[in-house]
C-alpha cells in the first residue's frame, strides 16, 4: 500500500458502491438469534445468571474438546460460547483467546492432572478453584453484563464503563450491546475495522470504539439528509445488517487501494 493517505474520501463513488452492492440479509437468522439472546438476557436481568450459564464445558461445540461432556440445557451452551460460536449474523466478534473472558472453565488436560477446574484473571494465581471463580464472576463480570441487559437506551455514560473496564473481551461486549441494540449500532467489533471508518470519513472528537461506532452512522444517516432522500436506509436490524457487512468490506478494499490502483471493488465474506 502507498502514498494511502492520499486517498480522500469520495461520497459520490461511496454512493454508487452502495447502490451496486448485492447482499441479501437472512431476516429469519436474526430474528432467531435475538430470540435465542433474550433466553440469556432473562436470567442476567433477574440476577439468575451463574457461572455455569457463562463459562462452562457442557454443551460444547469447540471439536478439541471430549464429546462425552454433561450437557446444558440452552442448547446453544453456555453465554461466551453462544456470543462466540453462534450470533455471526450480526458479523464476526472474537476475543483474542478464551482467557480474555476473564473466568473460564478448564478443560480437561491429561498432562496437568492437578489443575484447578477454572482460569480466573483477576487473581495472581490464574488457576482457581469453582468457588473463587464463582466470588470473581459476581462480583466483577455479572455487574458488566447487567449494564448490557438492564440498560433501555444506549447511553454515554454506560458505554464509557463497558470500554473502560478491565473486561478483556470487548468484542464480545460489543456484540453483547448490539444484539440488546441492533439498529443503534454498526454491527463491526474490530478496533481495526472502526478505526479504518472513522478515519476514511475524517470523523473527530470521540475516542472509544463504541462512540466511534456510533459516530460512523451517524455520519451514514447525515448522508441521507443532506441527500435529501433514503439511501442509507436504517431504521431495522436487517437494513442495518447489510450496511455494516458494507462498511466492513469497503473498510477492507481500502486498505488496498493506492495512487496506482484507485478503483475499489467490494469482496470477500460478511466479518469485522
Amino acid at each position: 500500500m502507498t502514498n494511502q493517505s492520499k486517498v480522500q474520501f469520495d461520497k459520490e463513488n461511496f454512493i454508487k458502491l452502495w447502490k451496486e452492492f448485492d447482499y441479501e440479509v437472512d431476516e429469519s437468522e436474526l430474528t432467531k438469534v435475538i430470540k435465542e439472546w433474550g433466553k440469556y438476557k432473562e436470567k442476567i436481568k433477574n440476577g439468575l445468571f451463574g457461572l455455569d450459564d457463562y463459562t462452562s464445558l457442557k454443551n460444547n461445540d469447540n471439536p478439541s474438546l471430549p464429546d462425552n461432556l454433561e450437557k446444558n440445557d440452552n442448547p446453544k451452551g453456555y453465554l461466551c460460547n453462544f456470543i462466540e460460536r453462534h450470533t455471526d449474523c450480526f458479523g464476526s466478534s472474537r476475543p483474542g483467546n478464551a482467557n480474555q473472558f476473564m473466568v473460564k472453565a478448564n478443560a480437561p488436560d491429561e498432562e496437568k492432572p492437578n489443575q484447578k477446574p477454572y482460569y480466573v484473571a483477576y487473581v495472581k494465581e490464574k488457576n482457581q478453584d469453582k468457588k473463587i471463580a464463582e466470588k470473581y464472576f459476581k462480583e466483577k463480570i455479572l455487574p458488566i453484563l447487567q449494564i448490557i441487559t438492564n440498560s433501555k437506551k444506549l447511553s454515554k455514560e454506560n458505554i464509557e464503563k463497558l470500554e473502560k473496564d478491565k473486561y478483556q473481551a470487548k468484542q464480545i461486549l460489543r456484540k453483547m450491546l448490539v444484539l440488546e441494540h441492533p439498529t443503534d449500532l454498526i454491527h463491526i467489533y474490530k478496533d481495526e475495522t472502526i478505526n479504518a471508518l472513522y478515519k476514511e470519513f475524517e470523523l473527530e472528537h470521540t475516542t472509544t470504539n463504541l462512540e466511534k461506532n456510533r459516530a460512523i452512522l451517524k455520519f451514514i444517516k447525515d448522508i441521507n439528509v443532506k441527500e435529501e432522500k433514503v439511501i442509507f436506509p436504517t431504521d431495522t436490524k436487517e437494513q442495518i445488517c447489510k450496511l455494516s457487512t458494507f462498511l466492513w468490506r469497503y473498510a477492507n478494499a481500502k486498505s488496498i487501494v493506492d495512487d496506482d490502483s484507485p478503483n475499489i471493488i467490494l469482496y470477500g465474506p460478511p466479518g469485522t
